[in-house]
């Protein structure tokens, strides 16, 4: 489910779902996505939590610790020819880490993997932090998957430390009726 891969990137995945989205329409079903956002991914990362669960996922120890020498490094702040005293960091992963996206992956795995048990007629796919959820047949179908699948999602998601914003949280679906259909089960 995670589309971040080599010679990869937003925009591929967004024609796919395009394609897809058009291809649905064009055959007279409905397609919707859920388009999640969360809040300040990387630093709300609990690293105890994380190094547990990249144990159990089977993670290399080896590679974990070298990761963990990076992330949970002391930092010092500069300002012109001032320094502070070293800070070390608690909780939080840095973003630009090449080990970044393997740390992103076993802090939503558990979400992910359970929301393609539970609901296998969605489809969530991860971009790093961002996480895409799609359906397409029949309308009422689409909207009773989503909604499902989007407060299972949450709800885990919620449980790994995630905070989603719901400001930038996205609805887009071949049809507005649809779209608000979808929107209003959610505020529920």
């Amino acid at each position: 489910w995670d589309t971040a891969l080599a010679k990869s990137n937003a925009l591929r995945a967004g024609l796919v779902r395009s394609i897809l989205g058009e291809t649905a329409h064009a055959l007279g079903f409905g397609c919707a996505s859920l388009l999640w956002d969360m809040s300040k991914f990387y630093d709300r990362v609990g690293i105890k939590r994380m190094c547990s669960w990249a144990v159990d996922l089977g993670y290399p120890p080896r590679l974990l610790a070298m990761g963990l020498l990076m992330h949970m490094g002391a930092r010092v702040l500069r300002k012109g020819p001032h320094s502070s005293n070293p800070i070390t960091p608690t909780c939080g992963i840095l973003a630009g880490c090449s080990m970044a996206q393997a740390f992103s992956r076993i802090v939503l795995y558990e979400a992910l993997d359970g929301v393609h048990r539970a609901y296998p007629t969605q489809r969530t796919k991860q971009y790093i932090d961002d996480l895409v959820m799609r359906a397409e047949g029949l309308a009422r179908e689409v909207t009773s998957v989503l909604v499902a699948a989007a407060t299972y999602l949450a709800g885990k998601a919620t449980e790994a430390g995630c905070v989603i914003n719901q400001l930038k949280t996205a609805i887009t679906a071949n049809t507005s009726k649809l779209a608000r259909d979808i929107a209003r089960r959610l505020a529920k």
